[in-house]
């Protein structure tokens, strides 16, 4: 009898546990949530101007074409600089011829590097002033070159786009345009070809000027540092205690 209530106690309690799992249990027949999809990256469409507008931006193009001609131009008038230039570097030849044994520069008196450093320094400083002037031009010459570079583009990509919408169109405008422009690249290229050699052509001075003046200020550094070490007085000596006043403190 015992027995047997004590099966049925345990059937019971199996029973409860396997209901609790159950009811415990996750409910894997419910889908996961699906992720929300990336959003799709949008190529936005360029929108070209209509028919109507290629002659009215076709005139406005000569309008800058022009402009841009006239920024050019500017390269074939540096007659000026280049005697600048060319004269500076007569001028640094004679200084040095004037001034040689540079490895010994340390030893030089004082006045003499002073000498040297004021000349060299002037011959630096107009050398620098002309080829900035050289620069400045370049650069805008590399910025005309990157803006017309990208009308073409435009120009370009216009037609095209017309021609897919079967209007006729002034196809010898746009030719006319792109030729134009042509032209202006090739101008712009020798222009900046042009400056290029310039600055090629003086570069040997500036290397020159910036290493005898690199060289100058080292030494008078040195010199400085050794004057300072020669004129100090020892910590233990009568004459450092002598210089010692009160207003010092």
């Amino acid at each position: 009898m015992k027995r047997h209530k004590h099966s049925i106690l345990t059937g019971i309690i199996k029973f409860t546990v396997c209901l609790c799992l159950v009811t415990w249990a996750p409910d894997i027949s419910q889908p996961r949530a699906e992720e929300a999809p990336a959003p799709e990256t949008t190529v936005e469409e360029v929108v070209f101007p209509g028919l109507n507008e290629v002659i009215p931006q076709a005139n406005a193009i000569s309008a800058r074409l022009t402009a841009a001609e006239a920024v050019i131009a500017q390269a074939d008038s540096l007659d000026g600089v280049h005697q600048k230039l060319a004269d500076l570097a007569d001028t640094l030849k004679e200084v040095e011829a004037q001034f040689t044994n540079w490895e010994d520069a340390v030893n030089w008196p004082l006045n003499r590097l002073m000498t040297v450093e004021t000349r060299y320094s002037q011959i630096d400083q107009e050398q620098k002033q002309q080829l900035e002037v050289l620069y400045g031009l370049f650069k805008d010459l590399e910025n005309l070159r990157t803006t017309w570079t990208e009308e073409k583009n435009f120009w370009q990509k216009w037609q095209k786009a017309l021609r897919k919408s079967e209007v006729n169109i002034p196809e010898d405008v746009f030719t006319k345009v792109q030729k134009n422009i042509d032209a202006l690249l090739e101008r712009i290229s020798e222009a900046s070809t042009k400056l290029l050699k310039m600055q090629e052509e003086y570069s040997a001075e500036q290397e020159i000027l910036d290493s005898r003046l690199l060289l100058i200020d080292k030494t008078l550094k040195q010199l400085r540092q050794e004057t300072f070490r020669r004129n100090a007085y020892s910590l233990f000596s009568l004459d450092f205690y002598r210089q010692l006043t009160p207003e010092m403190f």
